[in-house]
C-alpha cells in the first residue's frame, strides 16, 4: 500500500486510494485467482492493476460506481494475458470461461446482456472504450498492447456485440 501512496502527492487522493484499495483488493484478488489459480500471480496482477489505476484516479469522481468495473476490467485482462503467456510457455494452467461478469447481472435484457455475453477480451475493450470513455491509445497503454491491436479488437468486439444484440432480439421475438 505504501508504494501506491508514495506515487500520489495529494492527501485527499491518498485517502481516496486507501479507501478504494481496502474496498476492492479482495475482489480483485479473487477475480485474478479465479483465472490463474495461483495466489502469487494473482497478487502480482492486483498490484499491477493498482499501479495502472493510479494514473486514472483523477478521472473518477467521488461516486465510485465506475471504479469496480474499471478495476475488474484491468485485472481480468492482465490475468488472461498472463494465463495465455504461461500456457504458451508450456505451463498447464486451467482457465474457466465462466469467470465473473464485469458489468453484473441485469434484470433488463438488451445492451448490457449482449455485453455480458461477449468474451472477456471483447467485453473489456468495449467497456473501457465506450463506458469509461478511454481513447484507444490509453487502452493500449493500460493493457500493454499495441494501439493497432486494440483498434482491431474493438472493431471485432463491435461486430460480435452486434451479433449478440441480434440474437437477443430473436430470443425476445420468440417469447
Amino acid at each position: 500500500m505504501f508504494v501506491y501512496l508514495s506515487m500520489i502527492e495529494d492527501d485527499y487522493m491518498r485517502e481516496r486510494l486507501t479507501s478504494i484499495y481496502m474496498k476492492y483488493r479482495n475482489l480483485m484478488f479473487y477475480a485474478a485467482d479465479s483465472i490463474l489459480h495461483n495466489e502469487h500471480d494473482a497478487e502480482d496482477i492486483v498490484h499491477d492493476a493498482f499501479v495502472i489505476f493510479i494514473d486514472y484516479l483523477d478521472r473518477f469522481d467521488d461516486k465510485e460506481y465506475n471504479i469496480k468495473p474499471f478495476l475488474l476490467t484491468i485485472v481480468e485482462n492482465r490475468a488472461i494475458n498472463l494465463w495465455k503467456r504461461q500456457r504458451h510457455f508450456g505451463e498447464q494452467v486451467p482457465y474457466d470461461e465462466e469467470i465473473h461478469t464485469i458489468a453484473g447481472k441485469s434484470e433488463n435484457i438488451g445492451l448490457e446482456e449482449a455485453i455480458e455475453r461477449l468474451s472477456p477480451e471483447y467485453r473489456s475493450v468495449i467497456l473501457l472504450r465506450f463506458h469509461f470513455g478511454f481513447t484507444t491509445r490509453e487502452i493500449a497503454k493500460m493493457l500493454r498492447k499495441k494501439e493497432g491491436t486494440v483498434t482491431r479488437t474493438i472493431t471485432r468486439a463491435k461486430v460480435k456485440l452486434s451479433k449478440e444484440l441480434e440474437n437477443i432480439r430473436k430470443e425476445l421475438s420468440e417469447i
